[in-house]
């Protein structure tokens, strides 16, 4: 059985799963945020677990379709990964919920058992893969830079000089990237690039316009940054169509994923460089 083909059938279940992912993820979350901000540790974990239990079952039910929705064997991979380490994450700053690690933890290990056991014919990663892995990386570290030196000059925040060293902003870049793999980037390429894009594309949209409309989604998607101004008005809508390209033009989220990932991840870390220098 081959994920490699083509379907124009969407199933009445898989939209409704899909409608469910994104009324938790916008609707839900952003009028639940109008009221509690921040939101408290233990909200954010119980909404990042339902988001990674219907993903999961979304990859589940369409498994013989997944290059539809840009999904590959690799964006699997790194979506059971990032459930296990979540599970960690759980049990490290949320150790009384430790509930909600097994529960993240029971995700990725039904998922793989699942998944092996209808032994699918997940096509080999190539070489390509890899290249455009490293052009993901390259773009969201160019992305980073463009979009974080005019916010600094900004003084969107202020910042305080910096005397951190290289070990430690090379340590910090590390963690941020994991961590922003695991609570965003991971959420978010599976929502807008993969699932949004395949079913536009079911209902006959073309890809130029769903460039646009997943880019406008994730826009709304993160409306509490509203009052940031240019991170608002600029980040964000500009990261969405740039994501959205790389997953389009790799045929793969794990792409998009990278670049988000390192854009997140770098933000703080050009912060407190251009502190350093100032």
């Amino acid at each position: 059985m081959s994920i490699l083909k083509r379907s124009d059938n969407l199933s009445k279940v898989t939209l409704w799963l899909f409608l469910g992912l994104l009324l938790v993820r916008i609707p839900i979350i952003k009028s639940i945020e109008y009221f509690i901000h921040p939101l408290p540790g233990w909200m954010i974990q119980i909404f990042e677990v339902a988001m990674y239990l219907l993903i999961g079952i979304l990859i589940f039910r369409e498994k013989d379709n997944l290059v539809d929705y840009f999904i590959d064997k690799l964006s699997v991979v790194i979506f059971i990964l990032s459930s296990t380490i979540l599970g960690f994450f759980v049990l490290f700053y949320e150790a009384p919920m430790y509930w909600i690690a097994l529960i993240f933890w029971g995700i990725a290990v039904s998922l793989i058992i699942l998944l092996r056991k209808r032994r699918l014919n997940f096509e080999k990663i190539k070489a390509d893969t890899y290249a455009w892995l490293f052009t993901g990386f390259t773009i969201g570290i160019f992305l980073s830079f463009f979009l974080a030196i005019p916010r600094y000059l900004a003084l969107e925040e202020q910042f305080q000089k910096s005397s951190h060293t290289i070990v430690y902003l090379f340590v910090l870049f590390l963690f941020s990237l994991v961590n922003q793999f695991v609570h965003a980037s991971v959420i978010e390429e599976f929502m807008f690039r993969g699932f949004l894009w395949g079913c536009l594309r079911k209902f006959g949209m073309a890809d130029k316009w769903i460039l646009f409309v997943q880019a406008g989604l994730f826009w709304v998607a993160h409306i509490n940054y509203i009052d940031r101004g240019y991170s608002f008005w600029v980040v964000v809508p500009l990261s969405g169509l740039v994501f959205g390209l790389l997953a389009w033009q790799s045929k793969s989220i794990a792409t998009s994923m990278i670049a988000h990932s390192v854009v997140n991840a770098m933000t703080y870390v050009i912060f407190d460089v251009l502190a350093y220098l100032n």
